[in-house]
């Protein structure tokens, strides 16, 4: 496939002022920025930590799940997208919020813009 068939238009990467550029994913997703909701083409998504597009982990509740014990042994991988520090990068960013329960049977909030990182809920890649 070409890029565009997830990305869109090549002017899609970012949002931009050409507002047809903009319908495909705000149509698709829901708001305006690349493809990035797995569901919009999947309609069973597949669980995996580097099989998604660019290599990529599923996003969403199903890795936050379970991502743990595939984070404590690939941290170089996860410093690609999530900085060399963990603390979070572009790469990592929230488009919209997210909501997710957490192991205790709560719920983490996070608004756009967020910058996923391990100290959101784990006090870094280490521990805790």
């Amino acid at each position: 496939m070409y890029c565009s068939a997830c990305h869109g238009s090549p002017h899609a990467e970012y949002p931009t002022l050409q507002a047809n550029d903009n319908v495909y994913p705000k149509k698709l997703q829901g708001y305006v920025a690349k493809i990035t909701e797995c569901s919009v083409c999947h309609s069973n998504v597949p669980v995996t930590p580097d099989q998604g597009p660019h290599g990529i982990h599923t996003i969403g509740q199903s890795w936050v799940n379970g991502h743990e014990d595939y984070a404590q042994q690939n941290l170089k991988a996860c410093a690609y997208c999530h900085g060399a520090d963990y603390k979070g990068t572009p790469l990592s960013e929230a488009k919209v919020a997210r909501t997710f329960n957490t192991d205790d049977g709560g719920k983490k909030s996070f608004p756009a813009g967020h910058q996923f990182n391990c100290y959101d809920c784990h006090n870094g890649p280490h521990g805790g």
